[in-house]
């Protein structure tokens, strides 16, 4: 069974997935996934379309009152590029979610009420259904808590939630990497739920 049956996915989204090298688990059982057009010819660096088309991401175009919504919203909430507006108008109109950890895209999302999948459900719905190990697992949680999004989720209670779901018989708290994934939180004195990822050290607001 995929793990969703429809997914869009921003540049930002894209880049996490190389930088946490899930890119083959999650796209091999994703179900359909979607970018912008505008995304492939603008934006699309790293990775490169070439490599993404290997793993069946499609692209999606505004017609013409969609692209007029877009040039609308990017004027009207500072921050916005067109590709994060195209996308935002893509997602209302489509109702498929959104995965991005886009700060700015994130508060337009929360405040129209548009379906977004943050990076943390991603895996842990990925350990949930043997996609990846619980211990794999753990070291993404880690890994986003100490550095790509840091301070932004409570990684130790997505592994304790996601775990009881999984049908891993690996016992979770006998793991030194959820050790140190629980370590890392409990020096955390302030967690934001819904992420807003400008720490991240190469982020450029995409």
């Amino acid at each position: 069974m995929s793990l969703f049956n429809q997914v869009l996915l921003d540049m930002n989204g894209l880049t996490y997935f190389l930088d946490l090298s899930i890119q083959e688990e999650f796209f091999g059982n994703a179900g359909e996934s979607f970018t912008l057009d505008l995304i492939k010819e603008t934006e699309m660096k790293r990775p490169s379309w070439e490599e993404m088309t290997r793993y069946g991401l499609q692209t999606m175009s505004l017609s013409d009152t969609q692209m007029s919504d877009a040039i609308s919203l990017m004027t009207k909430r500072k921050g916005l590029s067109i590709c994060d507006a195209g996308m935002l108008i893509l997602c209302r109109d489509t109702g498929i979610p959104l995965i991005t950890e886009d700060k700015k895209m994130i508060s337009e999302m929360e405040r129209e009420g548009w379906q977004r999948i943050p990076l943390p459900d991603v895996v842990g719905m990925m350990m949930q259904k043997g996609i990846i190990s619980r211990e794999r697992a753990c070291h993404i949680f880690a890994q986003l808590d100490s550095t790509l999004l840091k301070k932004r989720y409570n990684c130790k209670n997505y592994a304790e939630e996601y775990s009881k779901k999984s049908a891993d018989d690996v016992v979770l708290e006998e793991s030194p990497v959820y050790a140190a994934c629980s370590s890392v939180v409990s020096e955390v004195e302030e967690i934001v739920v819904m992420v807003r990822p400008e720490e991240r050290p190469e982020y450029s607001g995409v």
